[in-house]
């Protein structure tokens, strides 16, 4: 599939003035990637997801910044317009010393921001678990409502009710 410039290949590129250096929290964290089974490719979700929206294809721009070391990080911002839908977006990702994360993180944020504008979410496995967390932390954020003597008393009753019931598996296996 050609998408603009072909997948992989950046459209501009541009050296980072020492004045910016990516320091910190704008360095993508290094990730295992023999600890997973699937990883997914944000560049080509992000992609599906602009046509589905029926939106013009994402363009990166490749950044590089060279530390005094020598060593070289690469960064991408991404574009995305869009005249019918009178849309006009910029992300920039951050920097890494593999191009390819780079570009994904820069993919993975732009992915976040149309999704959130227009109001919908990737259903994947990932879905599914973040909807058993969302349901764990209602469950909790009502027991934190609750007073603490009611909270105290449910625990209480739950006790009892765990002891009769253990009582009762002794009686049973004792005869």
């Amino acid at each position: 599939m050609q998408v603009g410039p072909a997948l992989g290949e950046s459209s501009q590129m541009a050296l980072i003035p020492c004045s910016q250096t990516p320091l910190g929290p704008n360095i993508v964290p290094e990730t295992c990637s023999n600890k997973f089974v699937l990883v997914e490719d944000m560049e080509v979700y992000l992609i599906r997801v602009c046509c589905q929206l029926k939106l013009d294809y994402p363009v990166f721009n490749r950044q590089e910044f060279f530390f005094d070391s020598g060593e070289l990080l690469h960064g991408y911002w991404v574009t995305l317009q869009s005249q019918q839908r009178d849309i006009n977006w910029i992300v920039e990702g951050r920097f890494s010393p593999d191009e390819g994360n780079a570009r994904q993180d820069a993919s993975f944020k732009m992915l976040g921001k149309v999704l959130s504008l227009v109001g919908k979410e990737i259903h994947n496995y990932n879905y599914r678990i973040v909807v058993g967390l969302r349901v764990r932390v209602e469950e909790l954020e009502q027991q934190l409502s609750k007073p603490a003597y009611q909270r105290i008393r449910g625990l209480e009753q739950e006790n009892q009710k765990l002891k009769s019931d253990l009582k009762k598996f002794n009686e049973l296996f004792e005869t």
